[in-house]
């Protein structure tokens, strides 16, 4: 239809031309134009015209067209003649998971945890301090042995009671993080009063504490490192940096440093680290003012308040890096993949969140392997909220192979939220059995200030089928 109203417009055009040159000529010749005249230069070249201008058209393009068939052709000999370079598949980029260390009202031990998620117990208990808007116990997860005082003492600011408590789960893991540099004191030798390599820490703070608070919790964590790890770390070794961040963030911020790194040809290490806690009545009144507070029984899809800290120690390559030294790492990250993401909410639709779908399929591409290769998936959801339904919604879409009760594990079952330090938690939680099954875990962070992660983590050789 378009071809013939274009062909029709043509026609009009050039016979508005021929009768506008024809009749001017007529007119000023005064020529006594006869019928057989009007016919054959009004009526006859106006065709004739119109037909030439088609046939020329169509030469033209079949002349084009052989002409693009004779390139092509040309084009596909000489690719046929030039071999192509044997180019395999290009290996996922990973990056040797040396530590990961937790303290949760569940265990200080990412074993202890494990065990703990699977027997179902501890679970949140009616607090003994904390009350809802109607004065009634507020269902948490409190982590009973913290040296609140020694931290409030050390920190040299006011500060609230949540953030006391979330520096103070910090102290066992920054311990436990310091021995294990301790054992690599040659690894940051100075050469001209530089450290040879440096540690660079991230730290995650809630995004809700102040900027006094953040400071100073920097500060104070600038000082643990320091007497955590000892003479084997020289000063100059450490590089600390806070980014205003979720843990989905932070964990991605960590990726894109390493790939720096690399890039750089640098054997430096970082330190991931997060803290957090619920457990004053500010962060509960902000957890009651988010709709977010389970409570019974105006509202059992929602989280209770909780505390953890985290921390993983990643690098660039495998480490020490010195010649017939053994790895000291059975586990690698192998991708972090996060998307924007609003608070979750019920969904009307059944099936997994395609947004998720995807996020979690192009985690596992990135990582060069198949579902099959999963053998365990950590969430930081709470069994009772929206988050934990899409979880299992994930798992029953791309891993179906898994136990949802064996195989998929809710941190918030029994360390409550978890806030920032959850997305670290719950790669932890994924890495545990990775070394000892050969299998990959998926950490999925879905409580995470406006963003989604997934984080894959397996061993070395960790199958891709």
């Amino acid at each position: 239809m378009a071809t013939l109203l274009k062909n029709l417009l043509l026609l009009l055009a050039l016979a508005s031309a021929i009768w506008l040159v024809v009749l001017w000529r007529w007119w000023a010749t005064r020529y006594e134009a006869s019928t057989a005249d009007a016919l054959r230069e009004l009526v006859a070249l106006p065709l004739l015209l119109f037909a030439f201008v088609l046939a020329l058209r169509g030469a033209l393009r079949g002349a084009a067209a052989r002409l693009a068939r004779e390139e092509a052709h040309a084009r596909e000999a000489a690719a046929a003649a030039t071999p192509a370079p044997a180019v395999g598949p290009e290996a996922p980029t990973v990056w040797p998971l040396l530590g990961a260390w937790v303290q949760t009202p569940a265990g200080a031990e990412v074993g202890t945890l494990r065990e703990a998620l699977a027997t179902g117990q501890p679970r949140p208990v009616p607090d003994a301090e904390l009350r809802d808007l109607d004065g009634l116990p507020v269902l948490c997860a409190r982590i009973a042995t913290l040296d609140v005082g020694a931290v409030e003492a050390a920190l040299g600011t006011e500060a609230s009671p949540a953030v006391l408590r979330a520096l103070a789960a910090l102290v066992p893991v920054l311990e436990q993080a310091g021995q294990r540099l301790q054992g690599w004191s040659d690894r940051f030798g100075l050469v001209r009063g530089q450290a040879r390599r440096r540690i660079h820490v991230l730290a995650g703070w809630p995004v809700d504490w102040n900027e006094a608070e953040r400071k100073a919790a920097q500060a104070w964590l600038a000082r643990r490192l320091r007497n955590a790890a000892g003479d084997a770390v020289p000063a100059s070794a450490w590089q600390g940096q806070a980014p205003q961040a979720s843990g989905a963030e932070l964990l991605d911020a960590a990726q894109r440093l390493l790939q720096t790194l690399r890039r750089e040809d640098r054997d430096d290490l970082v330190l991931l680290l997060a803290a957090h806690s619920d457990l004053d009545d500010a962060a509960l009144q902000r957890l009651e003012q988010s709709g977010r507070l389970f409570s019974m029984p105006a509202r059992f899809r929602g989280v209770m308040p909780g505390e953890a800290a985290a921390a993983l120690l990643l690098a660039t390559r495998s480490w020490p890096p010195a010649e017939g030294d053994a790895p000291a790492q059975a586990l690698v990250l192998q991708a972090v993949e996060l998307a924007p993401r609003t608070p979750p909410l019920r969904r009307l639709a059944r099936g997994p969140d395609p947004a998720l779908l995807a996020l979690l399929k192009q985690a596992l591409q990135r990582a060069g392997l198949e579902p099959a290769a999963v053998g365990l998936v950590a969430g930081d959801a709470a069994r009772h909220g929206e988050a934990a339904s899409e979880l299992q919604a994930l798992v029953a879409a791309l891993l179906p192979h898994l136990d949802p009760v064996e195989d998929v594990v809710l941190l918030g079952t029994a360390c409550g939220h978890t806030g920032t330090a959850g997305a670290l938690l719950a790669l932890a939680t994924a890495a545990g059995p990775c070394g000892e099954e050969g299998k990959a875990g998926l950490a999925l962070g879905l409580e995470q200030e406006g963003w989604a992660v997934v984080a894959v983590v397996g061993s070395p050789e960790s199958p891709t089928a």
